[in-house]
């Protein structure tokens, strides 16, 4: 952690200082009464402390340096600060008996001070333990953090590629259902089939345009819903009808590739359609949404189809916002609500 906070200037400055100041009050209040406090305060003790503290800080610093060349990633973390916080302790230990023997020693000239060499070992002990365990508790907070970040980017990058994925994907079965209609018409009406490929190379040409696009605007995508209309019509009988209105800016708004081809084909597949009973479909626009509602006709049992392509889309919503893709209805009619984005203009 090179940005830790015992490498902080401001920490190194600071802290020792008041700790050592701290520490001198407490033995003070152990080897005295209150009120021999300011009979027995001498500056030169108190500075003392003061470079107590700042060594012992600056040994934990050292401790960690060495124990971080000693231990990688791979080391269990138990291991990790069992030999740091020895490292740390040893270290303090032994500064701190130094300097209190050669003060009592050689400037006040005791012989006898085993009392006081233990109270100052076990503060400045203390003061190590304390500085270890901030510095174990932000390590695994940061830790724990880049595990979720990784984490969130692995699953953004998941995101990105079922994305691509889901973009680049054909449909088969609307591809094979398309040729079986083509061969059709190319034997009833030449110039029906003319126009049938015509749309249908559409569709394909903006499937295989959009597949290095996130978003494309409302009018495209509104587009290609009716360009898939027209196609499916020669299956229904022209009984399939796209009706766009209340469209303020379609040019302006995004939405994501493919969504109304994957709503329609859905709406589609679970609404009975004949001459007598057409599927009308509406789009209009609310805020930054799009409406899309029809009168409900169900199936008594629609086809089994894999919900794989609306998960996907889903997903993609997801991806760029917090809104999905919703589903409402009441005793007429069913809506679908899809979020819409805003280009960003310079």
């Amino acid at each position: 952690m090179k940005h830790s906070f015992i490498n902080n200037s401001l920490f190194r400055l600071f802290v020792p200082p008041a700790f050592g100041i701290w520490s001198y009050m407490l033995i003070l209040l152990i080897f005295d009464r209150i009120e021999q406090l300011t009979d027995n305060f001498f500056l030169f003790e108190v500075f003392l402390c003061i470079l107590l503290s700042y060594l012992v800080s600056e040994s934990t610093k050292y401790s960690i340096r060495l124990c971080n060349k000693l231990c990688n990633e791979s080391t269990n973390h138990f291991k990790r600060i069992f030999i740091q916080s020895v490292l740390s302790l040893v270290l303090a230990g032994l500064i701190t008996s130094l300097i209190i023997t050669g003060y009592y020693k050689l400037l006040v000239g005791f012989n006898s001070f085993n009392q006081e060499l233990l109270v100052f070992n076990l503060i400045f002990l203390m003061g190590a333990v304390l500085l270890q365990a901030a510095y174990f508790s932000i390590y695994f907070l940061n830790q724990s953090n880049t595990a979720k970040m990784a984490l969130e980017e692995k699953t953004k990058q998941n995101t990105e590629n079922e994305l691509k994925s889901y973009k680049n994907k054909i449909n088969l079965e609307f591809l094979t259902k398309s040729l079986e209609t083509l061969i059709g018409l190319a034997h009833k009406d030449v110039k029906k089939a003319d126009v049938f490929v015509g749309k249908l190379s559409e569709i394909y040409r903006s499937i295989l345009s959009e597949s290095k696009t996130e978003l494309i605007t409302l009018h495209d995508e509104l587009s290609n819903a009716g360009n898939l209309i027209e196609i499916l019509n020669h299956q229904f009988d022209d009984c399939l009808h796209l009706k766009v209105t209340s469209m303020k800016n379609n040019t302006q708004d995004m939405i994501v590739p493919g969504t109304m081809i994957v709503l329609l084909e859905k709406v589609i597949n679970e609404t009975i359609i004949n001459k007598y009973q057409p599927l009308v479909i509406e789009c209009l626009q609310q805020n930054n949404q799009l409406l899309i509602q029809y009168r409900k006709n169900n199936r008594l049992q629609s086809e089994i189809k894999d919900n794989t392509e609306l998960n996907n889309i889903q997903k993609a919503y997801a991806y760029f916002s917090e809104e999905l893709i919703e589903f409402n209805q009441n005793k007429e009619y069913l809506h679908i609500t899809v979020p819409l984005f805003k280009m960003q203009t310079n």
